[in-house]
């Protein structure tokens, strides 16, 4: 029997409501979680069974309240299927190669890729379509090309054609932005990624080992079924400071502890001896002791030891990517490079740098990738640097945590201390666990009307679940008073098929109770966390909050029919989170796909159109092919001395650029006034207590107390710099990208000099001057806009050296000046321990040379920019030169034309082939520059 139609939907009024936040169950629920003894058959009290004819013992209520909130038996009782959902062995899911049908009538799953992209040009419906219809003719075109013997010989022209046209023909878009999921250890960042990958238990979740440490985690796009693992290790010198300074640690806590002044510099101090022990017991399993390490060897001795085994054990089987062709395998692999193993092995992570996953999943697909990033609180100091590195460097960063301690989260607070210091705009907030709310709770805390809400509902769920127990009494009556007589029992079903009736809608009354409930209580503590977080960390630009549930998202991902589903999906805030990492790289996208379809196809389309003609053009009298090959000549030969003459724009680039930093930087340094603002801030903290300036030492610096409150010993040491050169900096910033627009331009007017010097020459050939301009024009915009994008990159690494410069963080210049600094003093302990601290710190701020080598190193980074700036450029320019040397070959060389006229019907099939798609493009791009008008209009009015 099917179950009633009340039993499906909710309530009139009801319907999950769009505000701009998203929500999330309980990460403790993990996916890959083991269900608790007698759970695995649980349900809500409200599910439907849709068989009347089963035993009426079955419905009984079981004994004492059942769990409002299990929303495992949520499917069931809507009418669908509550199977456990299963991990796809491959990602193919995400990514489907191709839609398939699902039988006629019969109901099918969520799908990722139906999800609704952003609203913006480059998701557009229309421009996507013409991506697809695009790559769809440039193979057709290819197939052509390959239809004759010629694309085979070696070196012709028609078979660069071909693959040229092969390559368009798969064109993809390139990775382009970067978001990185930041967060301590436990707070969901491995579920919330398996959820946006929509691959489950890819991820780890949990860790067994004691010393493993997060490694930064990238997932990167490829287009193919199976998965691939590359492994970048540590190198050996950063392997070799690592143990040192792990066996500094340990060996300073084990001599020093009774020296020790405080219990918090005793806990400091044993946190990280542990952690030493630890990662050497993982590093150097079947060889290291702790006797070894407080052993009476000399220091010396024991690290050398140390030293030599880690040269030894060092993996070198990594080198090439692990492929992995089931899900199951690449999470197995992902787990033992990361997690402690009951191996007999060595471990392999602490000689891990960075770990790349490439896989087929609908988000990635989009040109992003997402980075799973250790907390700015790991105490392994180099893995917690990777860190910070990373974060300067990503588009996007969002801090993870458990929304029940959002407000107070010290990984959050530290995320958005680094973004302060950095001067980032681009830090956001994803809460996990957003459905882990208990409404007794909730009623006590919120109070007014929020708690008479809570308890109006709270108390139509119990009455519902009354008028259910009601029911089951009636119809365990009915049965207690059965007997095996025919006719009595007809009797008896007729008075049953009512109850059960009843029985049903009264289930689907209880269950959309609860889920009334729910709704209230998530939405209402989301909008409340959102707006403490935006009031605490929004003051000086929009912070965006996410709410998120995995363990909501997997119980609703292959329900069917996915009708049924999608509200909870919504509710579960993964499909809001995805949407928006997704709009972060149409931008980008938007002018890599538009380049695509207005020069790269152009380009090739009009280099065909040459070579058509370059086999017609038999008939052209010798001495006019002579003006030609010599009019082309000129032009190829202006073109590379504006270009890539001595003193070309380019070439002088990096000179230029490096004068503007001595100019406005370098040249205004007053290095005495630097280092007496450092001698001061040092002696203020000097008339601190002792074990308060202890307690600075060993966070670097950057630490809060009561007596002291928060400070950052960097960035007020450094202050006198900073600000005087706060200004100076930004007008560097617009000296360099003035400069920069004068390459850009010294670029566009060579090129539109040659189109000049084409019409002077050749206006009475438009049969070949019109390709050739078209070609020429798409070749100059696509040079353009490399540069352009080579310039974007430059001022993005110029931003991260403004913060290497002007901050106190500790990866910045005046952070790792500090650093041994800070670790020196750090190891001083018993009598006097105060004063040689003191002595420590203050004598590098007094230091002459501290300021002077900063200065040296801001030039030295800057000139590897800039040379690398005007290398990439100069190469840029020279392969668009050989492009162009191509196609001017394409009307001066006797030897394409030969080819050309060597196969008549191959030349005519090129023709006919070439002048549909020429059509059909058009065709296409008046759709774009359609759709582009319309979005940018309803952008205009938004």
């Amino acid at each position: 029997m099917s179950s009633p139609t009340s039993n499906g939907s909710l309530p009139s009024g009801s319907s999950f409501p769009s505000e701009n936040f998203v929500f999330t169950p309980r990460e403790s629920d993990s996916p890959s979680s083991s269900p608790s003894p007698g759970s695995e058959n649980r349900s809500l009290p409200g599910e439907v069974n849709p068989d009347i004819s089963t035993h009426m013992q079955s419905h009984r209520l079981s004994s004492g309240p059942p769990p409002i909130f299990d929303l495992r038996g949520l499917a069931e009782a809507l009418g669908h299927s509550n199977a456990p959902v299963s991990a796809p062995a491959t990602p193919g899911p995400s990514v489907p190669r191709g839609k398939r049908s699902a039988p006629r009538g019969s109901p099918s799953a969520h799908a990722v890729t139906d999800e609704e992209p952003p609203e913006d040009k480059f998701n557009a419906p229309e421009f996507q379509q013409a991506l697809i219809d695009s790559r769809a003719l440039i193979g057709g075109l290819a197939s052509v090309l390959a239809s004759s013997a010629i694309h085979v010989e070696p070196d012709s022209t028609i078979q660069g054609l071909r693959r040229k046209a092969d390559e368009l023909a798969k064109f993809e878009c390139p990775p382009t932005r970067t978001v990185g999921l930041v967060g301590d250890s436990g707070v969901g960042k491995s579920s919330l990624l398996n959820s946006l990958l929509d691959t489950r238990d890819l991820a780890r979740t949990s860790n067994n080992g004691a010393a493993c440490t997060c490694v930064v985690t990238e997932y990167r796009y490829h287009n193919a079924e199976h998965f691939a693992i590359n492994v970048e290790l540590f190198d050996e010198d950063e392997v070799s400071n690592q143990i040192q300074d792990m066996f500094r640690d340990y060996r300073h806590f084990h001599l020093r502890s009774e020296d020790m002044e405080t219990d918090e510099e005793r806990k400091h101090w044993k946190e990280r001896a542990d952690l030493a022990r630890d990662t050497f017991q993982a590093m150097f399993r079947g060889r290291f002791t702790v006797s070894f390490l407080q052993g009476g060897q000399p220091d010396g001795q024991i690290l050398d030891t140390l030293l030599r085994w880690a040269t030894d054990l060092r993996p070198h089987d990594l080198d090439e990517p692990l492929v992995g062709r089931t899900l199951s395998e690449c999470s197995a692999s992902l787990m033992a490079l990361t997690s402690e193993t009951d191996s007999s092995q060595a471990a392999l992570w602490p000689y891990i740098r960075k770990i790349s996953v490439s896989l087929n999943a609908h988000i990635l697909s989009k040109g992003l990738v997402l980075v799973d990033l250790p907390g700015l609180r790991d105490l392994n100091s180099a893995r917690r640097n990777i860190t910070e590195r990373y974060i300067l460097e990503c588009d996007e960063i969002f801090a993870v945590c458990f929304i029940g301690r959002a407000i107070t989260d010290a990984g959050v607070a530290s995320v958005f201390e680094l973004a302060r210091q950095a001067k980032l705009s681009n830090v956001g907030i994803i809460c996990t666990r957003s459905d882990d709310i208990n409404p007794t709770e909730a009623c006590r805390d919120w109070r007014g009307a929020r708690a008479k809400e809570i308890q109006r509902l709270l108390d139509a769920s119990n009455d519902a679940k009354e008028q259910l127990r009601d029911l089951q009494e009636q119809l365990e009556d009915l049965d207690d008073g059965s007997d095996s007589d025919s006719s009595e029992n007809n009797t008896l079903n007729v008075k049953l098929h009512p109850l059960y009736r009843s029985l049903q809608k009264t289930r689907g009354i209880v269950q959309r109770r609860e889920l009334e409930l729910q709704r209230y209580l998530i939405l209402t503590r989301n909008a409340l966390v959102i707006k403490k977080l935006s009031e605490m960390y929004g003051k000086e630009s929009l912070v965006k909050v996410f709410c998120a549930s995995n363990t909501l998202y997997w119980n609703y991902r292959s329900v069917c029919p996915k009708e049924k589903a999608v509200p909870f999906l919504e509710l579960s805030g993964i499909i809001s989170v995805r949407r928006h990492c997704i709009a972060i790289v149409s931008d980008s996208q938007l002018r890599i796909a538009t380049a695509y379809l207005r020069d790269r196809i152009p380009d090739l389309l009009s280099n065909l159109q040459l070579w058509v003609q370059s086999g017609e053009s038999g008939s052209a009298n010798a001495e006019r092919k002579q003006a030609i090959r010599e009019t082309l000549n000129a032009l190829e030969q202006k073109l590379r001395r504006d270009l890539t003459g001595r003193l070309s724009p380019p070439n002088v680039m990096a000179k230029r650029l490096v004068m503007e930093l001595q100019a406005n930087i370098l040249d205004i340094c007053q290095f005495e006034d630097w280092t007496e603002g450092a001698v001061e801030a040092g002696q203020d903290w000097s008339s601190w207590y002792h074990s308060t300036y202890a307690a600075f030492c060993r966070q670097y610096g950057n630490y809060s107390t009561g007596a002291a409150g928060h400070h950052d010993w960097n960035s007020e040491a450094m202050a006198t710099m900073s600000g005087e050169l706060t200004v100076p900096w930004h007008a560097l910033c617009v000296a360099l990208q003035s400069r920069l627009n004068a390459v850009l331009t010294s670029i566009s007017t060579a090129l539109d000099t040659a189109y000049d010097h084409l019409e002077a020459k050749l206006g009475d050939h438009p049969t070949a001057i019109v390709p050739l301009e078209q070609a020429l024009m798409s070749r100059q915009r696509l040079l353009e806009a490399v540069v352009e994008d080579l310039f974007e990159r430059f001022n993005a690494n110029v931003g991260t050296l403004r913060t290497d410069v002007l901050s106190g963080l500790r990866t910045s210049y005046f952070g790792e000046a500090m650093e041994t600094s800070y670790r020196a003093a750090n190891c001083q302990s018993g009598s006097g321990s105060w004063g040689r601290k003191k002595a420590i710190i203050n004598g590098k701020l007094a230091d002459d040379d501290l300021f002077r080598g900063l200065m040296r190193r801001l030039k030295s980074d800057f000139k590897e920019l800039a040379n690398t700036l005007q290398t990439d450029v100069q190469a840029s320019v020279a392969e668009s030169l050989e492009v162009v040397r191509g196609t001017l070959d394409m009307i001066r060389s006797e030897n394409v034309a030969l080819e050309s006229e060597k196969d008549p019907g191959f030349r005519t099939r090129v023709d006919v082939e070439l002048k549909e798609v020429i059509e059909a493009m058009g065709r296409i791009q008046g759709v774009v520059s359609n759709t582009n008008n319309l979005t940018a209009g309803t952008t205009e009015k938004a």
